[in-house]
């Protein structure tokens, strides 16, 4: 687990259970919003070193995890009502993501407060938050919660075409994991590449994934054909049947 319940990572042992969490998220951030703008660089977004203070990898437990959460994330952090102790909101979360970059709970809420605030670069916050997309994928590019997560940003900057390479990325790693399949499947229909959401939805279903939303979306627009039934071999057992003794 991620430690948080809201964005499960992917485990290796019938995901799908956990698959209602991000697709909840994922209608929570479908609302599209309208801008221009270029993927940052390492350059731009800063060196990942924080001396003892990390990066940690969010998926895996560390003793300091606990009282970074305590200090930096409260609920009404998480909530962006306000920051603790001399930090606003932006601080807040700028500090637990430089500890932990892939904060998948930090990320999302860093995002809303973009929005919140319509700027690039939160009040606090040490960089632009696309730079923390950036960072988390520079320290552990195999985290494809985090991957989708940037989906959804792109996405509502209006960079489909961003968003679809990042997409891929995750497609293409998902590997055995139906949980994964299943929900960059859900990104594809919004992106509305059809063709993508059903192979994805193919996938999930060869895995043994449960879920039917995917499905009945594509079904509703007209996007979805039910695959072939793997062919038997009648003709071979008659030919056998018929040999000579």
């Amino acid at each position: 687990m991620y430690g948080m319940n809201l964005f499960p990572v992917e485990p290796p042992a019938r995901p799908w259970r956990k698959a209602a969490c991000l697709s909840l998220v994922l209608a929570l951030f479908a609302t599209s919003m309208s801008a221009t703008a270029q993927a940052p660089s390492a350059d731009s977004c800063g060196t990942l070193s924080n001396g003892d203070y990390g990066p940690f990898d969010f998926r895996k437990p560390h003793h300091m995890l606990a009282g970074a959460e305590k200090n930096h994330f409260t609920p009404k952090v998480e909530r962006l009502i306000s920051g603790e102790s001399r930090y606003d909101v932006g601080g807040d979360l700028s500090f637990l993501l430089v500890m932990y970059p892939n904060h998948v709970r930090a990320l999302m809420a860093m995002m809303r407060l973009g929005e919140k605030e319509k700027t690039d670069k939160p009040v606090g916050a040490r960089h632009e938050v696309e730079c923390y997309f950036e960072r988390a994928l520079r320290f552990r590019p195999d985290d494809n919660v985090v991957r989708m997560i940037y989906v959804l940003f792109l996405s509502k900057k209006s960079r489909q075409a961003e968003a679809l390479q990042q997409l891929k990325v995750v497609a293409d790693t998902a590997g055995e994991n139906a949980f994964t399949h299943y929900n960059a499947g859900l990104l594809y229909f919004d992106l509305k590449a059809y063709d993508k959401a059903a192979a994805q939805a193919r996938a999930a279903q060869a895995l043994g994934f449960p879920r039917t939303d995917l499905v009945d979306k594509l079904k509703a627009i007209g996007q979805w054909t039910e695959p072939e039934a793997k062919a038997t071999a009648p003709a071979a057992s008659a030919a056998s049947a018929a040999a000579p003794l």
